[in-house]
């Protein structure tokens, strides 16, 4: 069975933990654990066939909700009552924006519909060779190891601060100190042989 997960890496780094206080990051995940895999049992919505056969048999992970339902399952109404479909939509829009999904719209008798595709992929449903791609998992990979990068950056930064003159010169005067020891060492070496 499929399930959310998140590696720990992500949370070290900022924007994750920026992310995860937003409202976007709580829709993602929605979208994310809703990501149309099977529809093999009996109770399979009617629209789910057709995002399986569109979508996932061409190998992409998708979830098909409509915005005001996705108002209606967070508790986001408007004043008069309805569900605050609008607000999702420019949450969508930021999510778009960073990359974490791409929308699809499709024709139905109610008019077009947007399907989220997440990612991508490869081998077989429940099988030892079935690997996901998420667009989540690169955006934040990609962040860790820039994360990785910056704060080694940092590290070497340090070094070449501590590498002043008068650290230099101490260095040296403790090379050729080693350097001595190892010629007088060598020295008496030689001379236990002679």
């Amino acid at each position: 069975m499929p399930y959310l997960k998140e590696e720990n890496d992500y949370w070290r780094t900022p924007e994750f933990l920026e992310f995860t206080g937003k409202t976007e990051y709580r829709v993602l995940k929605f979208l994310m654990a809703n990501i149309v895999r099977d529809v093999s049992h009996h109770n399979a919505p009617t629209g789910a066939f057709r995002i399986y056969r569109d979508f996932y048999k061409k190998g992409l992970l998708v979830a098909c909700y409509s915005q005001d339902d996705i108002a209606r399952f967070f508790g986001f109404f408007k004043s008069d009552g309805n569900p605050n479909g609008a607000y999702i939509s420019r949450l969508i829009k930021r999510l778009l924006e960073m990359e974490l999904l791409k929308i699809h719209k499709i024709p139905t008798p109610m008019g077009p519909r947007n399907v989220y595709e997440l990612g991508h992929y490869k081998g077989t449903f429940k099988t030892d060779d079935y690997q996901e791609t998420l667009y989540f998992d690169l955006f934040f990979g990609a962040k860790v190891e820039l994360y990785r990068l910056e704060k080694e950056k940092r590290k070497c930064l340090s070094t070449i601060e501590r590498n002043d003159p008068e650290f230099i010169d101490e260095f040296e005067t403790e090379i050729n100190f080693r350097k001595n020891e190892l010629l007088e060492l060598n020295e008496r070496a030689l001379d236990s042989f002679r």
